[in-house]
């Protein structure tokens, strides 16, 4: 990944040992997620699914019955 302002002189591909090193516009490190422009849409964006996804795990717990004692140990 390039960071920073790399459009008006894009950089030849990289290359170590004979291999082209691809790009990527965003991947994560150390639990956040960073792309090339230094945006937080990614790293928001990753939250917002992984927050659904647990939410609806509880709710799904919730209408099954399950007491609220036992669904704060699915947080």
């Amino acid at each position: 990944m390039f960071v920073g302002n790399v459009q008006k002189n894009p950089p030849s591909s990289l290359c170590v040992s004979s291999n082209v090193i691809s790009t990527v516009k965003c991947f994560k490190l150390l639990g956040i997620n960073i792309s090339g422009g230094l945006r937080w849409d990614a790293h928001v964006d990753a939250l917002c699914a992984k927050v659904a996804s647990r939410l609806y795990f509880l709710k799904i717990l919730k209408r099954s019955g399950l007491s609220s004692n036992y669904l704060f140990c699915f947080l």
